[in-house]
Order: C-alpha cells, then structure tokens, then sequence
C-alpha cells in the first residue's frame, strides 16, 4: 500500500492530471452527494434533508453549469415514481430547485452580460478534431505513465 504512492507521486501522468484546474473530480462527488440527499430528503420528508439538497444543488450549479441538467433529471425522477401527480414530495423538491435557482441567478446574470466572453473561452469546444490526432494524444497521455 505504502509502495504505490510514491509512485503514483512521481508518474508524469499523474503529475500532468493534477496540474489541470478542471473541476471534474469535484462535480461528479457533488452529483453523488446531490443524488443521494435527493433519496434521503424523499425518504425522510423533513426540512433539513430538502435543505441538504438544496445546498448541494446550489455547490453543483456553481461547480459545472450542466448540473442544472442532473436536476432537471431529478425532477423527471420524481414525477416518474410518483405517477405524474402533485403530491408533498413534488412540492419540496420545486422550492428547494427555486431556492438552489435563486442563489445561481447572480452567476446566470454574469454569464448573459458577458456572453461573448463566454463563448470566446469555451470555442475550443466547437473545433473540429480528427481521429488520428485523438489517438495520438491518448496513446501519450498512457505513455506517460511509462516513460
């Protein structure tokens, strides 16, 4: 047990991956937390479990802008195991949505002045690459672990 972390602490690749500033480690805990108080604030019914949800709602819409998707799954969850009708449940998960929202708006009104700023950062994403180049890349970062 002792023997891998000096290795993992000295692997290039390992080295390269914790020099990227992406937050993708952080998003997918929060979606674990955010499913999971979802099933417990459901099960228990009480304030402090929608609270807990809200508040990791509020943590993933500020880490990754697509954890507004997660909870629109939850609220297709909700609708689908309670038979398409209002109930308590229903009720609790809106306003802890409308909650997590309102704490966003200051960030949504910040991306929709700056939009063009916006969109100039996040253009690589629109760039086309071909397959070869893929590969290349991959069968590097896997070198890395090597060499």
């Amino acid at each position: 047990m002792y023997l891998r972390r000096p290795v993992l602490a000295v692997s290039p690749l390992h080295v390269l991956y914790a020099q990227e500033a992406r937050p993708y480690s952080l998003w997918s805990a929060l979606i674990l937390l955010s499913c999971a108080s979802l099933l417990r604030a459901l099960r228990l019914q009480n304030k402090l479990s929608w609270s807990i949800y809200a508040v990791a709602n509020i943590m993933g819409f500020y880490t990754h802008f697509f954890s507004l998707l997660v909870a629109l799954w939850h609220g297709i969850y909700i609708l689908g195991t309670q038979g398409f009708r209002s109930n308590k449940k229903l009720v609790n998960y809106s306003i802890a949505i409308a909650v997590s929202l309102l704490v966003f708006l200051p960030w949504m009104v910040i991306l929709v002045i700056n939009k063009s700023a916006a969109s100039g950062a996040t253009s690589w994403a629109n760039l086309e690459s071909q397959r070869l180049s893929l590969v290349k890349n991959w069968v590097g970062n896997i070198g890395r672990v090597f060499f």
